[in-house]
């Protein structure tokens, strides 16, 4: 079993998690939770990624990411060295950890091998196959009405997760509709989860679902656009992966005559 790992978010959140802690502390933490990824998926090997230089993404819109103006956790490049020296983790150029990690594991998906994907990212869910989410925790602050803060510690249990093929295209096309704020991606006015789903979870053909949204656009530019972007290469480090895809979706028709 190979366990492939988003190390990006490793680093970064036990970077975010030690703020105020030594650089020991932060390189134990990583460890620990490079151990328990490894432990709790069955791994008899590893392959951890981290986005390094470049992004196509950015040549497709310079306003990619943009919104990310926060100050990165003060361990954290320590901790992307420690992984890559420690624990073997490559790291990629032009495009992102994601994308070298749906390469790989739908290599061996179509290979008939044995792995899972570790992340808490809900991008990876448009890849098929098995998933991994560890346990994380977290703090919600709540004012109160007297002017006070109540503070709510939350945890999130670890959970393993199977994907279909069609399930993954049905969380890409949802994820067309309603965008990534995180990524600075604005999907379909008006539309939100829940009516992303009404619209895709029923629809068994991609076609069908490609239709679904694009017709919901409000042009082709776009679409293909936010599709790039939201799109999680699989078979090349080609950026217009998703455009000769969607060619393919429509070619039987035109030669149906259709």
């Amino acid at each position: 079993m190979i366990t492939f790992i988003d190390a990006d978010l490793v680093a970064y959140r036990c970077a975010a998690g030690s703020e105020n802690e030594t650089e020991d502390v932060a390189v134990f933490r990583t460890n620990e939770l490079m151990r328990l990824i490894l432990h709790d998926t069955g791994a008899t090997e590893h392959a951890a990624f981290l986005s390094g230089t470049g992004n196509f993404r950015k040549t497709v819109d310079p306003l990619y990411k943009a919104n990310r103006t926060q100050e990165k956790p003060k361990w954290l490049e320590t901790l992307k060295e420690h992984l890559v020296l420690f624990w073997g983790a490559a790291v990629t150029e032009d495009i992102e950890a994601d994308d070298a990690i749906g390469i790989a594991s739908q290599e061996c998906f179509y290979d008939g091998g044995a792995y899972i994907i570790a992340s808490l990212d809900k991008d990876f869910l448009q890849l098929p196959g098995r998933h991994f989410q560890w346990e994380f925790s977290g703090t919600t602050v709540k004012k109160l009405s007297d002017g006070t803060k109540e503070y709510n510690k939350w945890t999130k249990p670890a959970q393993h997760l199977f994907v279909t093929p069609n399930d993954g295209l049905r969380w890409f096309y949802q994820q067309m509709l309603i965008g990534d704020v995180s990524d600075n991606v604005v999907g379909v006015a008006g539309v939100g989860k829940v009516r992303a789903a009404k619209l895709i979870e029923p629809l068994d053909d991609e076609l069908d679902m490609y239709n679904t949204v694009f017709n919901l656009y409000d042009d082709k530019e776009r679409f293909e656009k936010n599709a790039q972007l939201l799109w999680i290469l699989k078979h090349s480090i080609q950026p217009t992966e998703v455009l000769s895809h969607f060619l393919s979706l429509q070619k039987p028709a035109e030669e149906a005559g259709l």
